[in-house]
């Protein structure tokens, strides 16, 4: 509550899923750990921590036989139980919420909308959409806000869980800037909403995931998360070529056809900073 941006991610998280058990607060509220106890820890422990709901990866230099053989040492007498994972369907919220923090000397803005869970294929149109929008460098929002010197950050990010999705915006600007940029966020949105992408934004955006991805298969750490990533949440591993291979084959019209199924324009915002009143776009 002390650090930028105040809270304004887990109030936004809230205002967009409403009664999902995704709006709940992952570290939880002063009360909520102030009355935990060991008895509790441990019921859960006991309830979540079956060994169907584990997974173990390695990656690298592996000797396999030795390390089936050491996990067979640890945990071979781990008693198997149910731990079965249920997932809640969304209902999406388009609140916008306006708080005040005198303490603030800038303006924090934070948008949630709907996107691809972390088992849908359009997945991968999302992460290509959020990097023409909210790229560091060389996307819209660059060029619109942080070029402009309207905003000091301006990035979009997509969030794959289980059974649900969503595209994040966060920026920072001045408080004399927050209604302008308010508007050109809703501009930005409504035109690629109606308007889809052009090709040479979208090849930019494919050559920077591509590039990326290939960097990081070279760590033996990346590979590890996302074997272990894909592996809880899909069931399936998909080698860096296949994964390099989707994404080269998004089009256009797999944009248009994934802003279709998840509008950007119906985000829930929250806004935190010094300013007493704030008007939605």
């Amino acid at each position: 509550e002390d650090q930028q941006p105040y809270g304004a991610f887990e109030r936004c998280m809230q205002a967009f899923f409403g009664d999902h058990p995704l709006a709940n607060i992952v570290l939880g509220t002063v009360e909520s750990v102030t009355a935990l106890t060991p008895e509790a820890m441990r019921s859960y422990f006991q309830s979540r921590y079956s060994p169907g709901n584990l997974t173990l990866v390695a990656t690298g230099n592996v000797a396999f036989d030795g390390l089936v053989k050491q996990a067979d040492e640890l945990c071979g007498n781990w008693e198997p139980f149910d731990a079965e994972r249920s997932t809640t369907p969304v209902t999406p919220n388009d609140e916008f919420v306006a708080m005040t923090k005198k303490a603030s000397s800038q303006e924090y803005v934070v948008q949630i909308a709907q996107g691809p869970d972390a088992a849908d294929s359009y997945r991968y149109a999302n992460r290509i959409l959020a990097a023409i929008i909210g790229d560091d460098t060389g996307s819209r929002f660059y060029w619109e806000l942080v070029d402009k010197g309207l905003a000091e950050y301006a990035g979009m990010g997509p969030y794959e869980y289980e059974g649900a999705g969503m595209t994040l915006t966060y920026l920072s600007c001045s408080p004399d800037k927050l209604q302008e940029i308010l508007g050109i966020l809703q501009r930005i949105q409504r035109d690629v909403q109606q308007h889809g992408v052009n090709e040479d934004e979208l090849e930019l955006a494919k050559a920077k995931i591509c590039s990326q991805l290939v960097r990081q298969a070279e760590r033996p750490s990346s590979r590890l998360f996302s074997v272990g990533t894909s592996w809880l949440q899909r069931r399936a591993y998909a080698p860096i070529h296949e994964r390099l291979e989707r994404y080269e084959s998004i089009t256009a019209d797999d944009i248009r056809a994934l802003v279709e199924r998840f509008p950007l324009t119906q985000p829930a915002t929250v806004c935190i900073g010094p300013l007493d009143q704030v008007t939605a776009p």
